[in-house]
């Protein structure tokens, strides 16, 4: 090779190696670019928060419909297989027989899913099943001497009807709407009136109000053990940030970024 052939190759080449590497890199080009969590364009903007993800999902302004395909296609299987999931989750077990699949189904085509739900969440059996469900999220015990049965029990000779409550919605409007240290309720009443009113009310606020004090009425003490205060702090701190914050303290100590799906 001649050397102005040489020279030219090596110019060549250069050229190559400059419009490589001035190539512009984009956030949300390449697939996952806008749920990295990376800078990937080096502007300083990344992820929802880079104007080049704005039309990606699931960023704000792509768009993006939950529970839709790509094209904005709806991704639903069908009333029925809506009924199938719908009951599980309502009233705690599967359809009895597909009639009883077949009457749901009629409902949604007579009205709405909507109204079907609504009226599920009127029944017995979704306010004995979501009383349970109610009381697993507080932590509230079943046995032994944390078992808060003088709140919490089902049983008739304890507590009297564990079911008086259910379609009341005036007890929790009550807790909801006044102070711990103001006018009473009319009548006593118990952890368990309180969840199946809430459950009327459509509203769960009372009884995470309530269970505080509730909490507080489990304690137990030992005064034979030194330690027991320092540990029923650390048990009763531990069911709060559980139940109330859904986060566990222990794990923030590494998992401290401020990212947040709820941006709180």
């Amino acid at each position: 090779m001649t050397r102005p052939h040489a020279l030219l190759s090596v110019l060549l080449m250069s050229s190559l190696v400059v419009l490589v590497t001035c190539v512009e890199v984009e956030e949300g080009a390449e697939p996952g670019d806008c749920f990295d969590r990376a800078d990937n364009d080096q502007d300083g903007q990344f992820d929802c928060d880079d104007a080049g993800c704005d039309a990606v999902s699931p960023c704000p302004g792509s768009g993006y419909v939950p529970g839709t395909l790509e094209g904005g296609v709806p991704c639903d299987a069908g009333d029925e297989a809506f009924v199938r999931r719908l009951v599980p989750q309502l009233w705690g077990r599967h359809p009895q027989s597909i009639r009883e699949v077949d009457l749901l189904v009629q409902v949604i085509q007579q009205s709405d899913r909507s109204s079907l739900v609504q009226a599920m969440m009127n029944t017995e059996e979704f306010a004995v099943r979501w009383l349970d469900v109610v009381k697993d999220m507080l932590k509230v015990n079943r046995v032994g001497d944390r078992s808060g049965i003088g709140c919490t029990s089902v049983d008739e000779d304890v507590l009297g009807d564990p079911r008086a409550m259910v379609g009341v919605p005036e007890l929790a409007a009550f807790v909801r709407d006044n102070r711990p240290d103001g006018p009473q309720y009319g009548t006593e009443w118990t952890l368990n009136d309180l969840i199946l009113s809430s459950l009327a009310l459509d509203d769960l606020s009372p009884v995470f109000r309530a269970q505080l004090f509730a909490q507080l009425g489990s304690r137990l003490i030992n005064l034979e053990n030194p330690g027991a205060e320092i540990a029923w702090r650390v048990s009763h701190a531990t069911i709060f940030e559980s139940s109330y914050l859904n986060r566990r303290m222990g794990c923030l100590e590494c998992h401290n970024s401020e990212f947040s799906v709820t941006d709180a």
